[in-house]
């Protein structure tokens, strides 16, 4: 067995050194956060907190077989992770835990365990990943033979992509391609760029003057849960409008006490561009009347928990203002799949128009959010990541955002 220590700054750096040194078969077997003193440029010690994570892999004892033809790379470690015994790994997995719920012995007590929970989740969406591995080696010969199939099923997952979308995205390519091609990677990365690129469905910008019935001007509402930075998303494309010579009005309709109004105004301040705050809809409605065809309003709505039905349900008044309205569902991009449908789900009691994500950069896994689009059949607007005015957001595009997806493993 092979023992070794790993230390990071988060459990997440933590587990993918231990995933790539030690493979998808390694066993926790501690954690603790210890205290490492580090030296500094100025020649100080300085105490820095790290993650500590304890992990082992069973090393096989090489078996002596006759001289042969060394196969691939990868061939060889997918082999050993999809065609070894599942259930041994699961118990192995069992034992760890077992172990990390023991009480510590009396001179480490002291020592701070991370959370359980994070590590189970870490490891069972590992397990899960070698059995959609195994099932799929099993129910199609092909697959089961063609290893750079194989590899585009882990590729895939590896992104975040659940289960079920990574094995029809796969037979998709399989079936694009012929039976020579199938076999070559390059052609596979080929095809399965292409095969997203089409399912990914987008806005494209904000169109102003499209809607010949339309006679005053386009509104736009962000809405969406609290902390997922729509205001700072509402500055960004209020200046990348203005940029555009194009007549934008910024309106906070946050009363609450997080200061989001303020923040929306010293931005529009600072970039020459209306902003107002309003605390009645009467006066929302009445601005917008008093308004021409060709303007664009942006309504910056206050951060609502999706797990409160009240909050959510307040947003219906927004649509029985007697104007046409643009919603767009402002959602973090670290955030977790499921998460993502839930909340999807309940700010749908008012019809949403896109998504727009947030916080591209706080995340290297993109398969979530593709998987996303394709269950709840949203098209995507716009991508922010970071806090720059304006310059941290840009328009979605199938080719760009199917790059981020295939980037996590390529």
């Amino acid at each position: 067995m092979k023992i070794r220590k790993f230390e990071g700054q988060g459990m997440t750096e933590v587990l993918q050194a231990i995933k790539s040194e030690l493979g998808a078969d390694a066993v926790i077997l501690s954690t603790r956060e210890v205290t490492k003193r580090r030296v500094t440029k100025a020649g100080r010690l300085l105490s820095v907190p790290v993650i500590e994570v304890t992990a082992a892999v069973e090393v096989p004892e090489p078996l002596k077989k006759p001289k042969t033809e060394k196969p691939p790379v990868f061939e060889t470690a997918l082999g050993e992770a999809v065609q070894g015994d599942i259930y041994k790994e699961l118990q192995d997995i069992k034992n760890a835990v077992a172990e990390l719920r023991a009480p510590a012995p009396a001179e480490k007590a002291h020592e701070t365990v991370l959370p359980l929970q994070e590590i189970h989740e870490t490891w069972l969406e590992m397990k899960i990943m070698l059995k959609s591995l195994s099932e799929m080696r099993r129910e199609d010969p092909l697959f089961s033979k063609n290893k750079t199939l194989a590899a585009l099923f882990e590729q895939l997952l590896l992104s975040g992509v659940d289960t079920e979308t990574a094995q029809h995205l796969v037979k998709a390519v399989q079936e694009s391609l012929s039976q020579e091609d199938v076999w070559k990677p390059e052609r596979v990365q080929d095809s399965i760029h292409d095969v997203i690129a089409r399912l990914i469905k987008v806005t494209g910008p904000f169109a102003l003057d499209q809607d010949e019935g339309q006679k005053g001007p386009k509104v736009v509402a962000l809405i969406g849960p609290t902390g997922v930075g729509k205001t700072t998303t509402a500055a960004k494309l209020g200046v990348g409008c203005l940029k555009k010579q194009k007549a934008v009005t910024l309106i906070s309709l946050d009363v609450s006490e997080s200061g989001g109004a303020d923040v929306l105004i010293q931005h529009a301040d600072r970039h020459h561009i209306p902003a107002l705050q309003m605390t009645s809809w009467d006066r929302l409605k009445q601005f917008v009347s008093g308004r021409k065809k060709g303007e664009l309003i942006l309504l910056d709505t206050a951060g609502r928990s999706h797990l409160k039905s009240k909050e959510i349900e307040r947003l219906k008044t927004l649509m029985s203002m007697g104007f046409p309205l643009e919603t767009h569902l402002v959602l973090s991009a670290n955030t977790k799949g499921s998460d993502l449908s839930d909340m999807i789900d309940r700010f749908s009691v008012i019809p949403i128009y896109s998504l727009l994500f947030t916080k591209m950069d706080e995340t290297k896994t993109y398969g979530p959010l593709f998987s996303t689009l394709g269950r709840k059949r949203k098209p995507l607007s716009y991508l922010t990541m970071g806090r720059r005015v304006p310059e941290d957001i840009e328009l979605a595009t199938p080719k760009g955002f199917t790059d981020l997806i295939l980037s996590r493993s390529a």
